[in-house]
């Protein structure tokens, strides 16, 4: 399946960043909030622009939009809006999407409460065929910070890195997969297109191949805008244990031997990134 969020008014280019907003709830107080699941039957060009067409005729704010489509043409557009200036209700905003050719049932997602939006339709969440969810900053803030107070400093860290070092070792497996997939020969390749890039993509931080040296094996990778870091800043100490051991497993698994993560240099000592040093653990 391929998916795609819908936005406008800016165009990127490769090696230009955004953020991506994955909008799975929304409050908007005194807000007359909706959703919509709308199912595909039948792709074809202008499909998305006559449900776009019958929102602005009806003046419907369109909050988010995700549109999901397979090979076989068939598939699902999700859309967050707000009607409270809007010209119809929702029955007859769901009434007249259902009569657009290619699509199928129409299906209407209620408030929880006024101006409060949940998805409750789309579950479980996948990634490609994985299932997901979604961790957010604040969960892991009070995960690390909770640790920290119940066992100590030291012993929360180690138990950080230990439980990402795990994490990285599963990952190693699909990545291997991938790169077989895509005719990768070596190791060092398979970081540098697979494991590197999907870093950004699940969140965790835009990380950066700087040097590597294969035969060691050796690597220095610079993490930008890491999340477990910036939620770390006010210690003044360098703060990557989670993903640094993640880092550290993924490519232990890819090379089949134990490497170690070392952090250089930190944002939350004031660098301008993080910089992991990856490498065998007597040669640390």
């Amino acid at each position: 399946m391929h998916f795609c969020l819908i936005a406008s008014g800016f165009i990127l280019r490769t090696g230009e960043f955004a953020p991506l907003h994955v909008d799975r709830f929304i409050l908007l107080p005194e807000r007359s909030l909706y959703g919509i699941s709308i199912e595909i039957s039948e792709d074809r060009i202008g499909l998305i622009n006559d449900i776009t067409d019958v929102l602005r005729d009806k003046e419907a704010s369109i909050l988010t939009m995700y549109v999901q489509i397979g090979r076989e043409g068939r598939g699902r557009v999700i859309i967050a809006m707000d009607l409270t200036d809007s010209k119809a209700s929702i029955s007859d905003l769901a009434s007249e999407i259902s009569n657009i050719t290619g699509l199928g049932r129409v299906t209407i997602i209620e408030p929880i409460k006024e101006g409060f939006l949940v998805d409750t339709l789309s579950f479980p969440v996948y990634t490609g065929s994985y299932r997901m969810v979604f961790f957010r900053d604040v969960l892991l803030r009070g995960l690390i910070e909770g640790l920290k107070e119940r066992i100590g400093v030291q012993a929360a860290e180690a138990l950080l890195y230990h439980i990402g070092s795990e994490m990285g070792k599963a990952a190693a497996q699909d990545h291997i997969k991938m790169g077989k997939a895509l005719g990768l020969k070596s190791p060092s390749e398979i970081v540098k297109y697979i494991t590197i890039p999907t870093y950004a993509a699940i969140g965790f931080a835009r990380a950066e191949l700087s040097e590597f040296d294969e035969d060691v094996p050796r690597y220095k990778i610079r993490l930008y805008n890491s999340i477990e870091c910036e939620i770390s800043k006010s210690e003044g100490r360098p703060s990557s244990h989670l993903v640094r051991g993640m880092m550290a497993g993924a490519l232990s698994g890819i090379h089949k031997t134990e490497l170690l993560a070392e952090e250089k240099k930190c944002i939350a000592t004031g660098d301008p990134y993080c910089e992991l040093e990856i490498r065998p653990h007597q040669s640390l």
